[in-house]
């Protein structure tokens, strides 16, 4: 299995936090406390939609249970052991 990007993780990350989605003009942004709206490429759907690491078809999107554990192991290999806390 490939590595996903970083972008991918973040994204992961951000919808496992419980930061919003929006749809604009077919766009899709994450929404995210003090930064605003990220675009999230197609590319970084696809990519965690085929690892089935998210749901799109629940609406707004959400992270699969495989999903949360590889999150968290990303998180731990990037930042080092903790828990994943919004501030």
């Amino acid at each position: 299995m490939t590595t996903p990007t970083d972008l991918s993780m973040l994204f992961a990350l951000g919808l496992h936090l419980g930061d919003g989605v929006t749809v604009e003009e077919g766009q899709l942004f994450l929404v995210v406390a003090g930064a605003g709206k990220q675009p999230v490429p197609a590319e970084t759907l696809d990519d965690l939609e085929s690892r089935e690491w998210i749901d799109t078809a629940t609406e707004p999107p959400t992270v699969t249970e495989r999903g949360r554990y590889w999150v968290e192991r990303w998180m731990r290999a990037k930042f080092g052991k903790g828990r994943l806390v919004r501030v």
